[in-house]
């Protein structure tokens, strides 16, 4: 997922420090229908999410992700405070990122199906009953996705839920320089979605 590149590096962080306010809490409800790529991240036009970004170092900030465009199955989300855009196709199987040739959703989402994603990664289906803490609420039925390998040595854990899109995002890294590998986490701190 690009924007979790964006995020890993620390100094990418801290230039992303914006704030922003979210509408109120609202806890995802278990429907087997809701797991779908489409409901997981639901991509209308207008809809924001903010996520506080913990990296370890009482540096934390804020970063604003935006529906920019919304447009027959495309979609471009945006980070506040500048960068490029991530850009969606939605596809019978699931949303597709075009600039790669990579899936952030498949579907069958079942626990242990997977798939390629970016920087050499396999994303895999770690959960279907996932629960998250968020600064938005506490979130259960929702799909876990792991994803690892790849010459970076990252381990992206996502969570998704229904109606609302990822709440939680926790990045990890090893380094040679480190026996404690570097850890990211962004926790959903507020969500408004605007439209369809």
């Amino acid at each position: 997922m690009r924007l979790l590149a964006r995020l890993a590096p620390l100094a990418a962080l801290l230039s992303l420090l914006v704030a922003c306010g979210g509408a109120a809490p609202s806890a995802a409800r278990p429907d087997p229908d809701a797991r779908t790529p489409r409901r997981l991240y639901p991509l209308g036009e207008g809809n924001v999410w903010s996520y506080k970004i913990d990296t370890g170092t009482n540096l934390d900030s804020l970063v604003v992700m935006r529906v920019v465009r919304a447009e027959n199955g495309h979609f471009e989300v945006s980070p506040g405070g500048g960068g490029s855009p991530s850009v969606y196709e939605l596809r019978p199987e699931g949303l597709y990122r075009p600039g790669n040739s990579t899936w952030l959703l498949r579907t069958p989402l079942a626990v242990g199906e997977s798939w390629p994603s970016t920087a050499g990664m396999t994303a895999t289906v770690t959960s279907v009953d996932a629960r998250a803490a968020t600064g938005a609420g506490d979130y259960t039925g929702c799909v876990e996705i792991t994803e690892e390998g790849g010459a970076s040595g990252r381990t992206i854990r996502t969570v998704y839920c229904p109606d609302v899109g990822p709440v939680l995002i926790d990045t990890s890294m090893a380094l040679t320089t480190s026996e404690v590998p570097v850890r990211v986490v962004a926790r959903l701190q507020g969500f408004a979605l605007g439209g369809e």
